[in-house]
């Protein structure tokens, strides 16, 4: 059916070299239908998931949001083109991201658009510019996080979501964006871009000033930001927004431990990042 909806493209982070890397029954069986069916469907009916295995269909079940999911990429959309629909859309993304960020393994990225789109389930079409845009956008991004194309921002310019920002999960914020220039430089080229991000640090957790790295380790090795600098980027600006943005952290008093870490990173960032220099990585 062609007509307006607002979408989100999510892309899950990690994921082709989980599949390359892993044995395919492990992939699907822990990963997708244990770990992130359970987890998406917290997300959207914002209760515990059932026990056991968890259908396709029930996650799209007494929902205002549809869903698709292609590989490592999920797209989530509203089945009407309302405020109550756009609202459960946002504090879904909201509410994925939370439920992931303090979890080692699977994180994901968003990007979310809004505009006219050609939508057939049963063909499996979904064609639109804001399906172009809403995937661009989360491509464009280097953390962990979501964030608004201009469709969707002038969308909300009507509602008053400043109001109500625990339901619309909403902040402005510089995002860290990859930069035209990457494509012609041997380095990862950075630059922030004012936009409408999703504040998932409004989900409650303990204080903390610190995502960990992995299991083991706070932060990546020099070697790691050597071989991978554009996951350890995201890593680090994860850790930024966090700091900067969640209030139950800030006024725990961890900026000590937050300057340990800064401190840890500069050095390694310094070695790995080329940025424009409208970009200051530390916001200082």
């Amino acid at each position: 059916m062609q007509k307006k909806y607002t979408i989100a493209v999510c892309d899950i982070l990690g994921f082709k070299n989980l599949v390359q890397n892993s044995p395919l029954q492990y992939v699907i069986e822990e990963v997708v239908l244990r770990y992130v069916r359970r987890v998406l469907y917290w997300s959207i009916h914002q209760k515990e998931a059932p026990n056991g295995f968890i259908s396709l269909e029930e996650l799209k079940s007494d929902c205002p949001l549809d869903l698709a999911w292609f590989s490592d990429t999920i797209l989530i959309f509203t089945r009407e083109d309302t405020e109550d629909c756009l609202r459960r859309l946002l504090s879904t993304i909201g509410w994925l991201l939370f439920a992931t960020i303090f979890v080692g393994g699977i994180h994901f990225r968003c990007g979310i658009a809004y505009g006219e789109i050609y939508i057939d389930q049963k063909e499996s079409l979904y064609i639109g510019k804001p399906v172009v845009d809403a995937h661009n956008l989360e491509q464009s991004q280097v953390w962990s996080g979501g964030a608004l194309a201009s469709t969707a921002r002038d969308h909300l310019s009507g509602l008053p979501w400043s109001e109500f920002p625990y339901d619309y999960f909403l902040l402005e914020y510089p995002v860290p964006c990859k930069s035209t220039a990457s494509k012609e430089s041997d380095k990862l080229v950075i630059e922030s871009r004012n936009m409408l991000a999703i504040n998932w640090t409004t989900g409650t957790h303990p204080p903390t000033a610190l995502i960990h790295w992995s299991m083991d380790k706070k932060i990546p090795s020099s070697g790691e930001w050597e071989s991978m600098p554009e996951v350890c980027e995201k890593w680090m600006n994860v850790n930024r927004f966090h700091y900067e943005m969640c209030s139950k952290c800030k006024s725990a008093g961890n900026r000590e431990e937050w300057l340990d870490v800064e401190e840890g990173v500069k050095d390694l960032e310094k070695s790995f990042v080329t940025k424009k220099e409208n970009y200051d990585f530390f916001h200082k």
